[in-house]
């Protein structure tokens, strides 16, 4: 870890540890935007800088009592079945050190952040406000992949981990911003996406600028990413969206998909 690095991290570790419950979601996710896995202390077990954040939240929800005020329920318990299936999975199928020292991690990943985030963000409302200060982080995320497709320089090379050029395929580069490939670079922007859009689209929701402007910024990370994956996610989800404001006409909507389809082997 450079001390660019080093300063960052500790930065947003102090402001997961000390902010409110939406300023440390926002903690996160900056940090995750911002700092490429490229930055690791090596404890016996990878620590990059985003686990770092991520214990500093587990330490807080653990310290301020946050963590138990989740209520698990099925779709909780559902996910969680899920992912400690596909992370046992392999280590008993292999029965190696190695597997169960990845394993390890991919639980870490996944399993902390989930909790974390479900002690910090607790119904639909502070959800909605939490994404609307989101927007200030992947506004200037958005704009500095702009950047990166215009010169073909990645300016989060600062903190290692990425190449300062791009990937380029046919022609066009791929933004990959902080993130280890333009394809989880897309999706983070995909996912964020799909979230502003039913914001957006959504009767009682208010701040209409900042959610567009999420919204944009969204798609436009996906844009730069040039990856088919995130596009076409994107694209399905945003239809689904579609379809769900024109839940009363489904019968009709079926039937122009059918036609589509149709259309197109014709």
């Amino acid at each position: 870890m450079n001390a660019l690095g080093a300063i960052v991290t500790f930065a947003l570790c102090l402001m997961v540890m000390s902010l409110s419950r939406r300023g440390a979601v926002i903690a996160i996710i900056a940090g995750v935007c911002y700092i490429t896995q490229g930055q690791i202390i090596n404890l016996g077990f990878n620590f990059t800088a985003i686990r770092l954040i991520v214990l500093a939240g587990f330490v807080r929800t653990m310290f301020r009592g946050e963590l138990k005020q989740i209520q698990f329920n099925p779709i909780d318990q559902a996910l969680i079945f899920y992912i400690i299936s596909i992370v046992a999975i392999p280590v008993v199928r292999t029965g190696t050190l190695g597997e169960l020292v990845y394993q390890s991690g991919v639980l870490y990943n996944a399993i902390l952040p989930y909790l974390i985030f479900r002690a910090l963000i607790r119904n639909q409302r502070e959800l909605a406000d939490t994404l609307k200060l989101t927007a200030i982080v992947i506004i200037p995320y958005a704009l500095c992949l702009v950047r990166e497709s215009i010169t073909n320089r990645n300016i989060f090379s600062v903190f290692d981990g990425v190449a300062s050029s791009s990937m380029i395929r046919d022609g066009h580069v791929r933004g990959q911003g902080a993130f280890r490939s333009p394809i989880t670079n897309g999706s983070f922007g995909a996912t964020f996406a799909m979230m502003y859009a039913s914001l957006f689209f959504s009767r009682s929701s208010d701040s209409r600028r900042v959610i567009a402007l999420g919204l944009i910024s969204s798609i436009v990370i996906v844009i730069c990413a040039h990856s088919s994956g995130p596009l076409l996610g994107l694209g399905f989800g945003l239809l689904s969206l579609l379809l769900w404001r024109f839940q009363n006409h489904t019968r009709k909507i079926r039937w122009g998909i059918l036609l589509s389809i149709v259309g197109l082997h014709l």
